[in-house]
């Protein structure tokens, strides 16, 4: 009796041991991680700049961020941004609107900082909105960019690509208030 009942506890702890690693192996996810800043480098800017300090305080961080209707907000372990979303502006920024090389030591240089408030996604959106800080000896300016980007799809390509645009439709708002400096200053 004794043998069986040892034999009976040896043999389910080997099938939940066993059996559980069957269970267990085909859950485990592999991080993976997706940088919207890519491709061709933009136009330079119209106006001397360098790039200031670039801080985030959406909440946001490396997951991707989900908003839902009742103000609950989710992410995934396994999606993440290759840096942080105030990295990911800073680079897009160096990236798609570099300062003029050989203009970047004058002295009406604009120096451009940046607050990020929105990195997320909401309601089917890539949202990303910043308060920019255009800055040149005594003047300052605040640029506030906002821009939502339907997602095509429910992959983390399709969120990547939707958040990729929001980010540069924020570049462009900031080039387009440069501009209107450059023009200003001319006159």
């Amino acid at each position: 009796m004794k043998f069986h009942l040892t034999a009976m506890m040896v043999g389910a702890t080997l099938l939940f041991t066993g059996g559980g690693c069957i269970f267990w192996q085909n859950s485990v996810r592999e991080t993976a991680e997706f940088d919207p800043v890519s491709g061709d480098r933009g136009k330079e800017a119209p106006v001397p700049v360098f790039y200031g300090v670039f801080r985030n305080v959406s909440g946001s961080g490396r997951r991707f961020m989900i908003r839902r209707e009742n103000g609950q907000i989710g992410n995934d372990e396994y999606i993440r941004w290759l840096d942080s979303p105030e990295l990911l502006m800073e680079r897009a920024f160096f990236r798609w609107m570099p300062s003029p090389a050989s203009k970047t030591a004058e002295v009406s240089t604009w120096r451009v900082s940046c607050t990020l408030t929105r990195f997320d996604f909401e309601r089917g959106a890539a949202v990303a909105a910043a308060d920019f800080e255009l800055r040149h000896s005594q003047t300052t300016r605040v640029v506030h960019a906002e821009s939502r980007v339907p997602v095509a799809g429910d992959s983390p390509e399709a969120m990547t690509a939707a958040m990729r645009k929001a980010m540069e439709q924020c570049v462009e708002e900031v080039r387009r208030s440069l501009a209107g400096i450059g023009t200003e200053e001319k006159k």
